[in-house]
């Protein structure tokens, strides 16, 4: 679904069928480490998938899934007003992870 406005201007979830933005992404050569602290630089931005939130309210998707494989995964998911990242150390246990 995407967000739309009611008859009454409410914001409401529009069942239409459009699916989540699903992004995966391999990185076999990285690891936790790699990534330092995790502060907020333009480097760690690019981890996130990019929406583009300067159309209508309806282009928006609910959810946006980025999950990167390999010795970490990454699950990073984004909504129209807030982004948030998870860090998931799963690597002895890969089925575990989502």
């Amino acid at each position: 679904g995407r967000l739309g406005r009611g008859e009454d201007g409410r914001v409401e979830i529009d069942c239409n069928g459009e699916g989540v933005l699903f992004v995966e992404a391999e990185a076999p050569d990285a690891t936790v480490d790699d990534f330092g602290d995790f502060a907020p630089t333009m480097e760690m931005k690019q981890l996130i998938p990019l929406v583009d939130y300067t159309g209508d309210i309806s282009s928006f998707p609910l959810l946006v899934l980025q999950v990167c494989t390999r010795r970490t995964r990454f699950l990073a998911a984004s909504h129209p007003t807030t982004s948030i990242v998870f860090c998931l150390l799963d690597a002895s246990f890969p089925s575990a992870s989502l």
